[in-house]
């Protein structure tokens, strides 16, 4: 639908690439500390299983979209960049850390509590540094211009997507802490990492890095109030 929308408005494959970006990606670091800090180990162990089936899943989809509308070198160079990134998707930080934190389990590490406040403080930085060196970059200029495309982008992603997860949840009948999680993730604003896609494969990194300072802005808003409603 993104897609569609986005050639029904005349954009260029650069700027709705960058719209189904921020409608699609999400922001695991911040579901996963919503989710724990409402429903504990519980909602924890529900998130992390979503994590682990969207961010692969995800990844293919966007990025196989990407290489086929934005890629300019030809048939044999686009079969070249969709091998490595195959190979890209399953060095996601995510993906690593949750295999990792599956060996621990199974090795019974999961109590060492040095490993468990090292890793804490560092996750703890990690994405507030990430939002600094991405907000550093941006021109308020940038932002007027290109404003159509980041209101589309953030209403499609903070406002349509978790009234439509919401609803799709409750009709395959998930228990109310599944709806929450699954509706939290849904809420939280588009992953940093989508910058750096959009920087690699030739989008608009600048309507890029606008989606993200205002989705993270404005999730401060939506997601309390959404939460409010649903719980």
């Amino acid at each position: 639908s993104v897609i569609i929308l986005g050639r029904m408005l005349g954009y260029r494959p650069e700027v709705w690439t960058s719209i189904l970006q921020g409608a699609m990606r999400k922001n695991n670091f911040i579901a996963l500390a919503i989710a724990g800090s409402l429903y504990g180990a519980e909602g924890l162990k529900i998130a992390t299983l979503f994590t682990f089936i969207y961010v692969p899943s995800i990844n293919i989809i966007i990025i196989i979209i990407m290489v086929m509308s934005l890629n300019q070198t030809g048939q044999k160079d686009s079969k070249k960049v969709l091998v490595s990134v195959f190979f890209e998707i399953f060095k996601n930080p995510f993906i690593l850390a949750m295999i990792a934190g599956l060996l621990f389990s199974l090795l019974g590490l999961q109590n060492m509590s040095v490993i468990i406040d090292t890793t804490e403080l560092l996750g703890s930085a990690a994405l507030p540094l990430m939002l600094l060196t991405i907000g550093a970059k941006i021109k308020v200029r940038d932002l007027t211009i290109k404003i159509t495309p980041i209101i589309i982008s953030n209403t499609l992603k903070l406002l349509i997507l978790p009234i439509i997860v919401y609803f799709v949840a409750s009709y395959f009948g998930l228990s109310q802490t599944e709806i929450v999680v699954a509706v939290i993730f849904a809420s939280v604003p588009t992953a940093t990492v989508s910058y750096a896609f959009s920087k690699q494969f030739g989008a608009d990194d600048q309507l890029m890095r606008g989606i993200l300072t205002t989705q993270v802005a404005l999730s401060f808003i939506t997601i309390p109030t959404i939460l409010t409603f649903i719980t």
